[in-house]
């Protein structure tokens, strides 16, 4: 047993290093000044990923976040065949949560408790998160989807909603 071989789970279990005489090759060690070296070390590598521990939840948080909105997405896909306004309400849905995530990542303000993607959209443009053809691309989103959730003049097309879908996926996967 060498300093290089005793790890704090032998102190912890009591094993001790024999006591036998020094000689040419081997030196005896005592435990103690080596596990505190080595709990010091410990101690220091934990200390140091305390100040990573909120981005490591971020990037986890963000992970899942795009995974359910990829599952949502493969949903109003599936429902395009049912019904074209579930299926943009389920996709309008997903931009709109996205959007919320990027005034939250951005710390750009928004004044409604539950803002609409147009809501989100003009402040988020106006901060500079992104530029006008993303500003233009995310309002026809928004309209797309008011057509599917709201009674109007007329029903969304397939093509619409389709594009809404498309375009949904599109924008959750270029701005964050």
């Amino acid at each position: 047993m060498t300093p290089s071989t005793y790890v704090i789970q032998d102190y912890l279990s009591g094993v001790r290093p024999a006591r036998t005489r020094t000689t040419m090759t081997s030196t005896i060690f005592h435990s103690q000044p080596v596990i505190t070296s080595k709990f010091a070390s410990q101690f220091s590598l934990l200390k140091s990923l305390s100040t990573r521990i909120d981005s490591v939840l971020s990037d986890v948080t963000g992970h899942l976040f795009a995974e359910l909105q990829d599952r949502e997405l493969k949903v109003a896909s599936q429902l395009v065949e049912v019904s074209l306004r579930a299926a943009g309400a389920v996709a309008g849905v997903v931009l709109e949560g996205h959007l919320q995530r990027v005034a939250v990542n951005h710390g750009v303000s928004i004044s409604k408790k539950n803002p609409t993607i147009s809501e989100l959209n003009d402040p988020l443009k106006a901060e500079g998160v992104y530029d006008n053809p993303k500003w233009r691309k995310i309002q026809y989103l928004a309209d797309i989807r008011n057509y599917c959730d709201h009674k109007k003049e007329r029903e969304p097309t397939e093509g619409e909603v389709k594009d809404l879908i498309a375009g949904t996926d599109a924008i959750i996967k270029t701005i964050f």
